[in-house]
């Protein structure tokens, strides 16, 4: 099974490497090259996005406990409710869960949403290629279990100032990591959760009637 820190995502090269020619920069009485110099918050800056990481696999790990179907589907439409939920209607692509066919709607609660890292209240897009994980009652688990669809991978922004589409953001390279603004795993990834998580979600489901 894969780890989430093991998914190889796109590996943030800054722009560290001197040349020969390149200036130094004086350290005391020695010359450093900047190769050689300590920069703590970058390596801080490492460790949180691990955590991040790390706590995003563990949210998607309770999702694939909670969800009774599992989809990946386009969306058609989004209606704003009097009580703040959000009714989406939804064509299925594929059931990674579940038998939904056709076309699915599934309510999106009114979450209490922030932007401290913890909940951002998922956004639908019409025309959007989504992953979504749906209760038995086809509410959405948790209120941001919504992931965009793209390259092989599943996204979704870490901040609400951040937009959804990867590519309206910015055009992502290999030398460009997404990490501090978007949470992404790949398919294969969620689909091994799936797996692993199956047999307890049909006892939860068994012990709920």
């Amino acid at each position: 099974m894969l780890r989430p820190l093991e998914l190889s995502l796109f590996i943030c090269l800054l722009p560290l490497t001197a040349e020969a020619d390149e200036p130094v920069v004086a350290d005391g009485d020695r010359a450093t090259s900047i190769d050689e110099l300590d920069i703590p918050w970058r390596r801080e800056d490492e460790k949180r996005l691990a955590i991040e990481q790390e706590v995003a696999w563990d949210q998607i790990v309770g999702y694939s406990r909670q969800a009774q179907e599992v989809v990946i589907g386009r969306v058609l439409s989004s209606t704003l409710q009097a009580d703040g939920a959000e009714r989406v209607v939804l064509e299925v692509d594929q059931a990674l869960r579940g038998h939904p066919e056709g076309i699915v709607e599934f309510i999106v609660p009114p979450t209490g949403a922030s932007d401290d890292g913890e909940i951002v209240r998922a956004r639908v897009v019409q025309g959007y290629r989504v992953l979504v994980y749906l209760d038995p009652a086809r509410y959405l688990v948790e209120g941001n279990s919504l992931f965009l669809v793209e390259g092989g991978y599943v996204w979704r922004n870490k901040r609400g100032s951040v937009f959804l589409k990867p590519r309206a953001d910015r055009v992502w390279i290999d030398e460009i990591d997404p990490a501090p603004n978007y949470v992404v795993f790949s398919l294969d990834q969620v689909t091994e959760s799936l797996h692993t998580t199956v047999g307890k979600h049909r006892r939860r489901k068994r012990a709920g009637g």
